[in-house]
């Protein structure tokens, strides 16, 4: 998720319509963030920290977003004119 980046309206009505490309760019835009949230430490053999991606946790993460574009997002909530994004 880059910084003070915002994803276009239009791309979130066409992941709504369930659109493969809008969600492939959701999913792409929060991986960063999807990926911190996904971290797990451990120890290897010598006692050496390390961190992996948890990948069941992140394949729910990346579930539970589009999930809730797809079926919860509310179209009606258009951002506010005069903002990036807006009308």
């Amino acid at each position: 998720m880059q910084k003070n980046t915002k994803i276009p309206f239009d791309t979130i009505v066409a992941a709504k319509a369930g659109d493969p490309d809008a969600l492939e760019k959701i999913l792409n835009h929060y991986a960063p963030f999807i990926a911190k949230l996904s971290k797990e430490e451990g120890v290897d053999a010598h006692g050496r920290p390390y961190e992996v991606i948890n990948e069941d946790v992140k394949a729910q993460l990346e579930a539970k977003l589009l999930m809730q574009i797809v079926m919860a997002y509310d179209l009606t909530k258009q951002p506010p004119a005069g903002e990036p994004n807006g009308q």
